[in-house]
């Protein structure tokens, strides 16, 4: 029985022994090398303090004046920036080349809050040291005198938007607008020029019109009241200009006058770099980036001869030029979600053509229309139905809100939807023996507003 076991265990010893030799025999293959990464370095710098993130990983806090450096794979890599409570204030797409160094500069651009806007978009009359419920007293009384109640009424509407009754401060803009043009339009239909001229003042109620309109939320009422405040305001410097050429050709006293009017016309308007500013805080807020750089570069030329930008606008610009940037180098167009504009020479032939009308104070007043009320089911636009009962072609001119023109032929009708707001409107008929019709009226929503057009 030992012998067996023996024999046995040997046969087990040997053919162990045999397997480990085979194994030996084997060729060993050669294990496949691991591929390198390549890597860069990132150096960062802020003018912010915030804790650095990168692809979604912390890194670490980073504070203003300190440069951070660390290896990364190279290729694209998300990186931002957040506070204390991990909200986001910077973030950027970085693509690191292998083996290169590149550096990003953090500049935090904080966005523009209530206060912020509200610095921008300041009531139009200097204000006094406190606005107090017998400040509305004094301005909102109606005088017996015409002129003198157009002005109160225009005061009126600067303090109560100061005081945010935004409803009650547009009603008396547009009685402040709406007599003013009417007076002139009086006066020049008489065949006189008017003793003084009222751009300059209309330039600024339509201002004050255009901001009073933002607040309530209409922006496209907004950007419409800053175009013909604009247009007003030229028209102001156009007319003192004129003055400027015949004064120098006058009496030594009235060449004494021409330098007063020389340095007006040398300092930028006061009213258009508020336009330009407004208008720009409007369309940053409506992301359309690239039409708020025009107006804000056209506000910054304006204020570089006097050197007092205002910080808060100077954000402003930062924060527009970031919005830019970013969609540039998402490789999205500039403006993404920002309506379709009319093109500006749409609009200033429109405005034009109904300033010429307005000016030469040769027009019939506009008919009254009829109202009746909508569909009442809440529509947010207002139905304007225009009918025309001559047998002339009849060529219809809006601007408000928005610009429109519309051309009918004789007993023609038709009906357009509008937004609400208060439209400039001008029709005339292809004849020269027949005055145009002018005025202006106020559209509000979900109501109709029929016009028969006529001549006696």
């Amino acid at each position: 029985m030992v012998r067996t076991a023996l024999i046995f265990f040997a046969g087990v010893l040997f053919a162990v022994g045999e397997v480990e030799a085979r194994q030996d025999k084997v060729p060993k293959q050669s294990a496949t090398p691991k591929p390198v990464m390549s890597v860069g370095l990132l150096a960062i710098t802020t003018d912010h303090q915030g804790v650095l993130f990168i692809d979604g990983e912390r890194r670490g806090i980073v504070s203003p004046g300190e440069v951070v450096s660390m290896k990364v794979v190279a290729g694209q890599h998300f990186v931002d920036l957040r506070d204390a409570n991990g909200s986001k204030l910077w973030d950027k797409v970085v693509t690191i080349p292998p083996n290169t160094q590149v550096v990003e500069k953090i500049e935090y651009v904080r966005e523009l809050d209530e206060r912020d806007e509200q610095s921008l978009t300041d009531r139009i009359l200097p204000p006094g040291p406190n606005i107090r419920t017998e400040e509305v007293a004094k301005y909102c009384t109606e005088p017996d005198d015409l002129a003198a109640k157009l002005a109160n009424a225009g005061a009126c509407a600067d303090v109560l938007y100061d005081r945010g009754e935004n409803q009650k401060a547009l009603a008396k803009a547009n009685q402040a607008i709406q007599g003013t043009e009417q007076i002139d339009h009086d006066i020049r239909s008489l065949g006189q020029e008017p003793i003084t001229n009222d751009s300059e003042q209309l330039g600024a109620m339509y201002l004050l019109r255009a901001r009073i309109q933002y607040a309530l939320s209409n922006e496209s009422g907004a950007l419409s009241d800053l175009r013909t405040s604009l247009d007003y305001l030229r028209g102001y410097r156009q007319f003192v200009q004129k003055l400027a050429t015949l004064a120098e050709t006058a009496t030594p006293e009235l060449r004494e006058k021409a330098k007063v009017f020389q340095q007006f016309l040398a300092s930028p308007d006061p009213y258009v770099i508020q336009v330009h500013i407004t208008r720009a805080l409007i369309l940053y807020r409506m992301a359309s980036y690239a039409e708020a750089l025009n107006d804000y570069n056209e506000y910054r030329v304006m204020v570089s001869t006097t050197g007092r930008e205002n910080v808060v606008a100077k954000r402003l610009g930062d924060l527009i030029k970031k919005r830019i940037a970013d969609a540039t180098s998402a490789g999205e167009v500039a403006t993404p979600s920002a309506p379709q504009l009319p093109s500006d020479n749409q609009e200033s032939d429109i405005r034009r053509e109904i300033d010429s009308i307005a000016r030469s104070g040769k027009y019939s007043p506009l008919p009254e229309p009829q109202m009746s009320l909508g569909s009442r089911s809440g529509k947010s636009t207002a139905t304007r139905i225009l009918r025309n009962d001559t047998s002339y072609s009849l060529h219809i001119l809006l601007s408000g809100p928005v610009d429109r023109k519309i051309d009918l032929g004789p007993r023609g009708s038709t009906s357009i939807e509008l937004p609400p707001g208060s439209y400039r409107v001008a029709a005339r008929v292809d004849a020269v023996s027949v005055l145009p019709f002018y005025g202006v009226q106020v559209l509000e929503a979900d109501i109709e507003y029929i016009s028969q057009f006529f001549i006696k």
